[in-house]
Formats: structure tokens, sequence, C-alpha cells
């Protein structure tokens, strides 16, 4: 990284750094070259001014060249950087220190999407030690350094299409490291006695406690839960990640405490696992399994419909007689069983036999009834008889009565 800036005045002065050496930390993957002087990537470049120590950069002034490179077996990535904002921070021309606060946006475009990764906060330092060594700009401005960032999680990947490949490699704890002059990185583990490694941070030791969680046995395809730092933790907690079903980990909380929500879940068997992290790394996980048990149909039910009886009206001489015919469906979806049709009819004026049993009635099916009506020979010419038929039943899901259906037919005496 090389700096130009004139001596520290009250009146800004120009500023340029040149990054020609850039190496991320990506959850599970490590070491990726972002920019890399062997093989003559372009550098990135930061425009603006000082003034004394204070150190600006516009928005415009951050260019970042597209980087092409290999994110998985086969699949090869184009990665854009922006600054969502003026870049901010202090040079120290005296002792080489640097330090910036910059918000960048990631667009990879990946298989036909472009998948965005917005805001990454970061305060880039050449005194910061994780994941990667800073170095101080001791031998002047024009001299080598490097500034580091790390985080404990990126925001979620938004865009759709292959973005599932970009929000698994992303997720956990990162760093970056952006030099000039520099290409052999160095982190505490290989420079153990540099100052800045002081006492390593120690990544958390207990599970995270569960808080809230679905019952074990759920009809719904929603799965909220909290969680906190665990008893007995004697590490920072900095933010957690979380996996559902073996999938690739997400950064699912920040401080000592988070929640997360599942929705759109199959049928079947789920397990959620959470992980408390710090700049140490994760530790160990606390696991919760629940099953979004199949929705049960509704039960079964019988339905009579409407009791139809022909003929409604006849006339029928003293002495003969008349068949009436009555008949019932099954509207429902269920079975019914018990089913007779009955009816009751003036004695003085006609016979007939009381009931009709059906007995069992499958859904859909129709029970029909034939009932014969003497006139009584000493019934007055004229007179009318009124019949009125009742069908009844069970629901046998249930075992309760099916509402009653009635109907009515008339016999003039002739």
């Amino acid at each position: 990284m090389v700096l130009f800036a004139l001596p520290a005045t009250a009146n800004a002065a120009p500023f340029s750094m040149s990054i020609d050496n850039a190496i991320l930390d990506l959850g599970g993957l490590s070491g990726v070259r972002a920019i890399d002087s062997d093989l003559s990537d372009p550098p990135a470049t930061l425009a603006g001014d000082l003034t004394g120590n204070t150190v600006n950069v516009p928005k415009a002034g951050f260019v970042f060249p597209t980087k092409t490179t290999e994110v998985s077996p086969g699949i090869t990535a184009n990665i854009d950087m922006e600054a969502n904002s003026d870049i901010t921070g202090t040079f120290d021309s005296g002792t080489g220190e640097i330090s910036i606060d910059a918000s960048l946006k990631a667009t990879v475009a990946v298989l036909g999407s472009n998948c965005v990764i917005s805001p990454i906060e970061l305060t880039l330092s050449s005194s910061n030690a994780h994941p990667y060594l800073g170095q101080a700009f001791t031998s002047g401005i024009e001299g080598n350094g490097v500034i580091s960032a790390s985080w404990t999680g990126l925001p979620p990947v938004t865009g759709g299409g292959s973005c599932g490949v970009v929000a698994g490699l992303i997720a956990g704890p990162g760093g970056i490291a952006m030099s000039h002059g520099v290409r052999n990185f160095q982190t505490c583990d290989t420079d153990p006695g540099n100052p800045l490694c002081g006492v390593p941070i120690v990544k958390p030791t207990a599970a995270p406690k569960i808080v809230t969680s679905p019952p074990a046995s759920t009809t719904a395809d929603v799965a909220s839960f909290s969680y906190q730092k665990g008893d007995g933790e004697t590490s920072a907690v900095t933010g957690f990640e979380c996996v559902l079903d073996g999938g690739a980990p997400q950064a699912c909380g920040s401080g000592d405490s988070g929640s997360k929500t599942y929705t759109g879940l199959a049928e079947g068997s789920h397990t959620f696992q959470v992980k408390a992290t710090n700049e140490g790394g994760a530790g160990p996980a606390e696991t919760y399994t629940w099953e979004v048990a199949k929705t049960p149909p509704p039960p079964l039910t019988a339905k009579f419909g409407a009791l139809s009886v022909k003929p409604k009206a006849k006339k029928v001489k003293r002495g003969k007689r008349v068949t009436i015919v009555a008949k019932v469906r099954n509207t429902g979806d269920g079975a019914a069983s018990g089913v007779k049709i009955c009816v009751t009819a003036p004695k003085k004026l006609v016979r007939v036999k009381r009931c009709v049993n059906k007995g069992a009635l499958a859904a859909g099916a129709t029970a029909t009834a034939k009932f014969k009506v003497v006139v009584n020979r000493k019934a007055k010419k004229g007179r009318k008889a009124a019949l009125r038929f009742v069908a009844t039943g069970k629901d046998v899901t249930s075992g309760n009565a099916l509402a009653k259906k009635s109907a009515k037919a008339v016999v003039r005496i002739g």
C-alpha cells in the first residue's frame, strides 16, 4: 500500500492509497486472494484528502477492480466492491499508524445471479491483529504496510438463483487484510511474538442456552428460536451462527443474545444448531430437534340431503292403494348408519307401514323406501289424508344423530 500525502498541516493535502495485495477469510474458506501482485492484478485505490491527521475519501474515491475467482470447484464468480458512503479515518505520519472506517457493498456475479452483500462495516487498521496482522508504515508514507479488519458475521446475501452458493461460502467469522509491498500476510500463529498479538482471544467455551423454541411436535411450518450465551461462559460473546438441518452456517445475532425464525418448513424431522462466536471463532453447539407433523385431514361426516316423496298428491278410491316412494341421499363425505324412513298418517283414513329400515348408507349413496298406502273402506269421500315422512340416522365417525329431513304427501279420498 503506497500512501502519498503532504506533511500534516491545517490545510487539506491530497491523499492516495494503492492496494496491490488483499487477502480474505470467509467462513469455511481462508487465504482467498482478492488482489494478488504475483498475478499482476490491478490495484485497488482510495483517493481523497488529508487534513492534519484526518483522512477523508469520498464515496467515488474508492475503486476496487473486478476480481474473477473460483468460488468453488468449477464455479467462477466476478466480484465487484464499492463504498456505500464516504470513507474516513486517521493517519499518523510520525508513527505510520493508519485506521479507516468504511461501509462497503460487494456484488458477486455467479451462475447468472447477482448476489449482494451489504453493508459490510469495517475498521481497517494497521494495529489490528485478527485474522491478519497489521503493519504500520514505519519507513515513511511510501514504505510497506498492512491494514486489516475482522468480523463475526457478514450481512445476509440478497438475490435469488445461485446466491445460496455465496451464502454458504461467507457464513461465520472472517476478515480481510490489504497492503502495499507485503504479499506474505502474517498471523498470530505465524508470528506469535508480534506485539499486536498480546493475549489471544479465546473463542466461546459454553454452548448457548436456547430460551424459546417450537414444540417437539407441531403442524406449523414456522419455527422461531431465541437464545443467549451459555451458563458459565468465560469468553466474550459478540455474535451467533445458526445451522438448520446441516446446512450452511448463518450469522444470527450480535451481542450476547439473538433470535432466528425459519418459514416454509417441510413435514418431517428438523434440527436446529446454534453456536456463540467472537473473533477467536465459534464455540460448542446447542442442538434442538423437533418434528413438523402432517396436518390431519378433517374428519369424514355424513349428511342428509333433502327428502323427496313421489307422488306428493294422489286421489285414491276407498279400499284401493297407492305406493309412495321416499328417497334421501347422503351428501356428506362419511358413512351413515341406522338409516330409516318413517311415516305418520291418520289411521281413520289410511293404513301404512310405519318405518322402513335401510341400515348403512355410504357417502354419495341414496336410500329408497316404498310405502303402500291403503285407503280405509269406511273413509269419508273427499277427505284428505296428510302423510309426513321423516329420514333419520347416525354419523359413523362421531356417532352423533344426523339432522332429520322431512317431507309431506297428501292422499285425497275419491
